[in-house]
């Protein structure tokens, strides 16, 4: 499906006896959504290509609630948002065979617990002093002489979902700040024995370095290298306690302490970034024995500053005409590292063995052209685009130092680790049931250039109680305020206008709710103060999940409509233009023909930027209805 609306097939066919004559109705709902699509556009403007309409996404509909920072909360008996059972303190022992496992198995496999609530501890950060590790977790800084420790130069640990990015803020520098007045149960895994009080001080603080993190992921996580503000997350191991104790035996089953952590290794590796580079450029006076004046190509000599194509006529060299000009290889300029070698790692070459090192080219520069223009060689652009190609940077001026940043992963994954341990609540007191609930306001695909497109052609409330400990319900209730629109509307099979009373031949045509009495015509017709019948219910396939709420009801609460033989269903898709929206229960909604960026003035806005996200509260009282 696609688009505003999802098309869906009718069956409306006239019988003739040319093909042509046939009536289809999804070429004509397909153009009913163009029409529309072009419309809203036209009257709003492109939405955002984030804009999900207020049902969000995986990724958006955990932004609420990330990293839990505030430790006194954390195991509160009187919040149902808590009630946390804060893991212990890790043991020596525990740590040490966890510390072992990443020393020495190479590139463990991703094991991806699935959880959305966890807590993070500080397990080890890297040591280079540790004995027994196959990992040296200090390296070679490009200077030859100072080592780096990976885990000083590892920050922002982050939760990673595609586009979703949960920076926990507290661990930095492969390590992670120290929470006061963590609030814990004293008690074993299932029975309370006595709460901590809130704000207790040092008596009670976790020995550990520990965070929470709620509404987040772990499908994937990722750091940054200080130096250089690049994260990536293909340098990070997660495993199973009973992944290590099937690895290392008998001595690693102090794991299994009932807890079921999951336990994670980040491989260190120095990745370039732009804050690795000055604001400078090799220029053709770089290069030793001063600037060539003539290139010999292999079969004619060029002056340098004409272009030189490769064997599929490709520019490889362009210059402009002048003495001092830069240099670019296929197009780009050539940047100088900073000159703090000492800040990154990575292989260090001279220009003298730049070639032998990289590959083999006959290609030579000179400075001038004369007989023996074979004997004035210098340092060469073959050599500095062989260097550029195969990842190297210049160091110095004149270019005669290049250095290929990176290489310091090495498979093991032991340069940072902490443990995950999914956030369980004690059950032996029963929080409330969980109600959630959003209205929803739709448009019947009508509207074309110039039309108001005003949303009130159905608007009804969803609401779902979720029972404690319940996940999924089977059953909604759906109370209907408006409608707006003039054709049969159904919301999972159930036609909106009749659940409204109204009965008849023009029961579909009346428009309810929306004060419309200025636009009956003796085709449509009007009802104000119809009051809200009581809530009906719908059964769900499926369910509908606590924790994907709206998303679940913008995929399983189907708006249909008949149009002119045709059947359309509503649906709202992320950066597209829309015919369904989704906002708080108690939002007004616009009056007929009242466009929605008139009695809204912020939706245009928002449509095409997210923003402001509560666009909703800012409207004009005497163009809504409430």
């Amino acid at each position: 499906m696609m688009g505003a609306a999802a098309l869906m097939m009718g069956a409306s066919f006239t019988s003739c006896s040319n093909d042509k004559d046939l009536y289809d109705p999804a070429a004509n709902a397909q153009k009913f959504l163009q029409d529309y699509q072009a419309a809203f556009i036209s009257v709003f403007g492109q939405p955002a290509a984030n804009q999900t309409w207020g049902f969000g996404d995986a990724a958006q509909s955990r932004v609420t609630r990330s990293v839990f920072a505030n430790g006194n909360e954390w195991a509160a008996n009187d919040r149902a948002d808590c009630m946390y059972k804060v893991p212990p303190v890790l043991t020596d022992e525990q740590r040490n065979v966890v510390i072992k496992y990443f020393q020495t198995v190479k590139n463990p496999t991703y094991q991806d617990p699935q959880w959305t609530n966890y807590f993070i501890q500080q397990v080890y950060k890297g040591d280079p002093q540790t004995a027994g590790a196959k990992s040296p977790e200090q390296y070679n800084a490009a200077d030859g002489q100072t080592k780096i420790v990976g885990s000083n130069n590892m920050d922002h640990l982050a939760a990673i979902n595609g586009d979703f990015v949960d920076h926990n803020n507290n661990f930095n520098h492969g390590d992670c700040g120290v929470y006061d007045n963590v609030l814990n149960y004293k008690g074993t895994l299932t029975t309370v024995e006595e709460t901590y009080p809130v704000n207790s001080g040092n008596e009670y603080r976790h020995a550990d370095k520990i965070n929470l993190m709620t509404n987040s992921t772990t499908a994937s996580f990722g750091y940054y290298n200080s130096n250089s503000s690049v994260r990536r997350t293909e340098y990070t191991g997660l495993v199973s306690y009973q992944t290590i104790i099937d690895r290392l035996g008998a001595e690693a089953n102090c794991l299994n302490d009932g807890w079921n952590r999951s336990f994670m290794g980040f491989d260190f590796e120095m990745m370039v970034g732009p804050n690795l580079f000055q604001d400078r450029y090799v220029k053709l006076s770089d290069i030793p024995g001063n600037a060539p004046q003539y290139i010999w190509d292999g079969e004619r000599v060029v002056k340098w500053y004409d272009v030189t194509y490769d064997a599929n006529w490709q520019p490889i060299y362009t210059f402009a005409e002048g003495y001092d000009e830069f240099i670019k290889i296929n197009g780009q300029k050539i940047p100088y590292l900073i000159t703090d070698k000492n800040l990154y790692a990575g292989t260090r070459l001279d220009a003298q063995n730049i070639l032998e090192n990289i590959t083999q080219n006959n290609l030579k520069v000179y400075r001038d052209y004369s007989e023996d223009v074979k004997n004035v060689e210098c340092l060469n652009l073959p050599i500095i685009q062989a260097a550029f190609e195969a990842g190297y940077y210049p160091t110095e001026d004149k270019a005669q130092t290049w250095v290929k940043v990176g290489g310091t992963a090495d498979g093991y994954y032991s340069d940072w680790i902490v443990t995950l341990t999914e956030a369980k609540r004690y059950d032996n007191t029963t929080p409330d049931p969980t109600t959630k609930s959003i209205r929803i306001m739709a448009e019947d695909v009508a509207a074309n250039a110039g039309s108001d497109i005003d949303f009130n052609d159905v608007v009804f409330d969803v609401e779902a109680t979720f029972p404690a400990g319940v996940e999924t319900v089977n059953t909604v209730s759906i109370t209907i305020q408006a409608a707006g629109g003039t054709m049969p509307i159904y919301i999972n099979g159930r036609e909106v206008h009749a659940e409204l009373g109204l009965t008849g031949p023009n029961a579909a045509k009346t428009m309810v709710n929306t004060d419309a009495g200025a636009y009956a015509d003796g085709v449509n017709y009007f009802a104000e103060d119809v009051p809200a019948p009581a809530p009906f219910d719908l059964t769900i396939d499926g369910g509908i999940s606590k924790d994907n709420f709206l998303q679940d009801v913008n995929e399983k609460i189907k708006i249909t409509l008949q149009r002119e033989g045709s059947e359309i269903e509503v649906i709202a898709h992320p950066g597209e233009p829309t015919a369904k929206i989704a906002v708080p229960v108690g939002t007004p909604w616009a009056k007929e023909k009242v466009n929605m960026s008139t009695a809204f003035r912020n939706f245009s806005t928002w449509v095409q930027t997210c923003k402001p996200t509560e666009w909703y509260k800012f409207y004009d009282a005497d163009m809504v209805i409430k």
